[in-house]
């Protein structure tokens, strides 16, 4: 199993609007659910951690994480929502998996499964074309090579315009 080398996703969703932000994770957890359940199946480091969150110490610490990330990021966690009921995985997964830096703080998985450097984000936008690019690495020992997509969203104002590409 796993993805051919590289799925797009086209999805058009409203910007700013949480529903439309569910739609655009949606889209992506829906392309993507076979390769997340498959390499999830096998991340023995991400087990340890969802293991280690149902702990007294690691529920709470876990809720604190999850409330300040969805106050911080109330959009985005539309998205990680959207994106687990389409990839068919717990929501708690998905956010253990998205919390992964954090939570490694308080976990020791005694494996080989450490970080050879930081992930790279790069971000774009054209305010005259409005065009928007965004691009992301792992820098992971695990190979999540197959899991790497493309999105091309259309954003959409809430009148159905398009705000950016």
């Amino acid at each position: 199993a796993g993805a051919d080398f590289m799925r797009t996703i086209f999805v058009e969703y409203e910007d700013g609007d949480s529903d439309g932000h569910y739609t655009l994770g949606l889209a992506i957890g829906q392309a993507m659910g076979d390769v997340i359940r498959e390499i999830w199946a096998a991340d023995t480091e991400l087990h340890a951690m969802e293991a280690w969150t149902t702990t007294q110490e690691g529920r709470r610490i876990f809720a604190n994480l999850v409330d300040a990330s969805n106050k911080s990021f109330p959009l985005y966690t539309r998205e990680v929502e959207g994106m687990a009921v389409g990839a068919e995985v717990s929501i708690r997964g998905f956010l253990v998996n998205n919390l992964r830096e954090e939570i490694a703080q308080w976990v020791d998985t005694e494996q080989s499964l450490k970080r050879h450097g930081h992930c790279t984000d790069a971000y774009i936008f054209d305010t005259g074309k409005h065009i928007a690019a965004w691009g992301h690495n792992d820098d992971w020992t695990v190979n999540w090579r197959k899991a790497a997509y493309f999105v091309i969203a259309t954003a959409l104002n809430e009148d159905g315009s398009v705000k950016f590409k």
